[in-house]
């Protein structure tokens, strides 16, 4: 028999076994993944449903507790909340000196000597009065404090020699919070 190899057909009989096994063991693990898609999916689904109908019973029990609040107890409460936002207003408006005498202790300068510091609530400012040796003392010391971020504005009320011959001062501060 010429021309008949039959070692070639064995061959191609074991590639054709080898192709079914691996097509076989791809549609298993396909099969494999679907259902376990199918399934999480399932349990997801039954996940939220409980947590709706729990969030549910708790919406009805706060209302229920609401419903069996006594007005007074509703009015206190409310008295109370409007009391707090009252005085955390009233803490918004207040000023505070510890920044405003921390900024004069980084700012004055040893050679300027203060003798008087007020503080107008009504416009905001800071007066300081005192004395220096020289002008230049005090030119330097409204520079020092024109330089500080926290000093908005600064202007002079009264400049001059005193009796004693040294420089006396009054500075009008708008400190920034």
């Amino acid at each position: 028999m010429p021309g008949i190899n039959l070692s070639q057909s064995v061959q191609r009989k074991e590639e054709e076994k080898k192709v079914k096994r691996s097509s076989w063991t791809g549609t298993v693990l396909m099969s494999a993944v679907l259902i376990l898609s199918l399934v999480v999916c399932g349990g997801l689904y039954w996940y939220d449903s409980s947590l709706t109908s729990e969030n549910e019973g708790t919406l009805r029990l706060i209302e229920e507790e609401r419903a069996n609040i006594p007005q007074d107890k509703v009015d206190q409460v409310a008295d109370f909340q409007f009391r707090i936002e009252n005085i955390s207003d009233s803490f918004k408006l207040t000023t505070h000196p510890e920044r405003t005498l921390s900024l004069l202790e980084a700012n004055i300068l040893p050679e300027v000597v203060l003798s008087t510091f007020t503080f107008d609530k009504t416009k905001g400012t800071v007066i300081l009065a005192g004395e220096a040796n020289e002008y230049r003392n005090v030119v330097q010391q409204m520079t020092a404090l024109k330089k500080s971020p926290q000093v908005s504005s600064l202007s002079v009320d009264n400049l001059g020699r005193n009796e004693n011959g040294k420089v006396s001062f009054s500075f009008s501060l708008v400190v920034a919070d």
